[in-house]
């Protein structure tokens, strides 16, 4: 076992599942994931000047590698900004893994700022759209995610991760191999419904 924040083991999670390029815009909510990446020659984060330029080039990279793309924003506007990219992965059924930042879990309800309920708003759009509520469960949900996206009929899933939450320190599997990879595949879901909120 080994002890790292939250947002060290997403960094962690996606670099073990093959990941080698994070395109987004950075906030200070995703902060624990940049340092996660910081040094690391298996994994990088590609700055854009526009969320939606993210959405949609790890759309592009998806589509041209048959590989997860990963956009990431922060919370409120930048999440708000990735939603036209997210809705044509979706239609172009593309594997890609949607990060957002959220306001503190304390803060959650309380109108704090660019708080939005992201998790509604993506899932008409996503195949499963989550929230992490535990540190400990960072890893998992990552690599989960990625083998929803990757499963039946492709397309992308939506990861919702609190500020507080990231910067929590848990214990993880130090040789936890990617679960999408030795699973089996997931049916496609219903036509025209929708991926559900959930919590992890």
């Amino acid at each position: 076992m080994v002890s790292m924040t939250a947002g060290h083991a997403v960094a962690d999670a996606l670099a073990k599942l093959g990941v080698r390029h994070v395109i987004g815009m950075a906030g200070s909510c995703m902060i624990e994931i940049l340092d996660g990446m910081y040094g690391r020659d298996d994994i990088s984060f590609l700055t854009v000047r526009h969320e939606q330029s993210a959405a949609l080039m790890a759309d592009a990279y998806a589509r041209l590698t048959g590989e997860v793309g990963v956009c990431m924003a922060t919370n409120g506007p930048g999440a708000t900004n990735l939603v036209t990219g997210v809705a044509h992965s979706m239609m172009a059924q593309s594997p890609v893994l949607v990060i957002t930042g959220a306001p503190m879990m304390k803060d959650t309800f309380r109108e704090s700022t660019q708080e939005l309920d992201q998790i509604a708003m993506f899932a008409p759009m996503v195949k499963w759209s989550v929230q992490v509520r535990k540190p400990e469960r960072a890893f998992d949900v990552i690599n989960e995610a990625c083998h929803v996206a990757t499963s039946g009929v492709p397309g992308p899933v939506h990861v919702d991760l609190p500020r507080d939450v990231l910067n929590e320190t848990a214990e993880y599997s130090e040789n936890g191999a990617p679960a999408h990879q030795v699973r089996a595949r997931l049916p496609p879901p219903p036509r025209g419904g929708g991926g559900g909120g959930g919590a992890a």
